[in-house]
């Protein structure tokens, strides 16, 4: 019988191909009934498509380590408390979120090499931050002085992961010490205290802004209080100057900047005790540089001249790893005009 005949063939790159041949009979007269056949031959194949919803791994935009006093990052004293910060962030499209993030902080806390960190909002030094280690966690004790490094690794919810490397934490064990201060004249009459005048302070090292004026960053100044102790009894009835926080009441004013007082070597300076308000506290590295605000009252101030003031630091104030300052006086070198 005449017909057709149909033959599939696969190709070695995938397709179905169909290749038909004809096979042709001369036709039966027409007289004779004839018979129409009609079939189809099909190849059926079935196709999943599974869309990934997040091609893109999340990644560490910043981190830094803080002790745990708060203040100046990126500093930790041997044998101190510390937590690791991080805004991380995931940007696949779209995202999958940040299922987790971990420190590797073993080369300055033994065996931290998987820290978690915690999700939430946390800020350090004014910044924001959106990982926090869960637990505090402490320096070794036998740590010598110098830089460290750490890794944050972070996955999102499809298992998608990356490691940002170069982090740092700085190691300082050794207590900070006041170097040398001065005073002055920025008003009309040397030898007289007056709004304007100047008093810089010198450290060996940069100081924690935020030890001396509570959530200061040392960006811009930092509003205190002055107060000139007339007679000061516990200066050896010398007039002494103070630095106070802002607000700060009392003879002497507390609460303390924590950078001590400055015995002014005279007794001459003020005739009852005095007060500088919107003074400010200024830093450019290791220095901080009072300026004198606006006096309480416009009399009583005298003319001294040729004095050698004696700086008396105290220990609250502390460096950036935490150090609190030496107490070590510091006394001018020369007899000059001060202010």
């Amino acid at each position: 019988m005449p017909g057709w005949f149909v033959r599939s063939r696969r190709s070695r790159s995938g397709p179905v191909r169909l290749a038909a041949c004809l096979l042709f009979a001369a036709a039966t007269p027409a007289a004779v009934g004839a018979t129409d056949s009609a079939f189809t031959s099909s190849t059926a194949r079935t196709a999943t498509l599974a869309a990934e919803p997040d091609w893109t791994p999340p990644r560490v935009i910043a981190s830094v380590a803080q002790k745990a006093e708060g203040g100046s990052p990126g500093f930790v004293r041997p044998g101190s408390a510390y937590h690791v910060f991080a805004a991380v962030q995931d940007s696949g499209n779209p995202p999958s979120g940040v299922a987790s993030a971990r420190a590797d902080v073993s080369a300055v806390t033994s065996g931290a090499s998987s820290a978690a960190l915690a999700a939430g909002t946390y800020t350090a030094f004014g910044a924001a931050y959106d990982r926090r280690t869960a637990t505090i966690y402490t320096a070794g004790s036998t740590l010598t002085d110098g830089q460290r490094t750490y890794t944050v690794t972070v996955a999102d919810g499809v298992g998608l992961t990356s490691t940002s490397t170069g982090h740092t934490i700085t190691i300082d064990g050794r207590q900070p010490t006041g170097t040398n201060f001065g005073a002055g004249n920025r008003g009309t009459t040397v030898g007289r205290l007056e709004q304007g005048d100047i008093m810089p302070f010198d450290y060996d090292e940069p100081m924690d802004p935020s030890s001396i004026v509570s959530g200061w960053t040392g960006t811009g100044s930092a509003t205190v209080l002055v107060q000139i102790v007339n007679d000061d009894p516990a200066n050896g009835g010398r007039d002494s100057l103070r630095i106070c926080r802002a607000g700060a009441s009392g003879s002497p004013c507390t609460p303390t900047a924590g950078m001590g007082y400055v015995d002014l070597a005279s007794a001459g300076w003020v005739t009852a005790n005095r007060t500088f308000t919107g003074s400010t506290l200024t830093q450019v590295d290791t220095r901080l540089t009072l300026t004198l605000g606006t006096p309480n009252v416009t009399g009583g101030f005298g003319t001294v001249t040729g004095t050698n003031m004696t700086w008396y630091p105290e220990a609250g104030a502390y460096d950036r790893a935490g150090n609190v300052a030496r107490t070590t006086t510091w006394t001018e070198g020369l007899a000059d005009d001060d202010f």
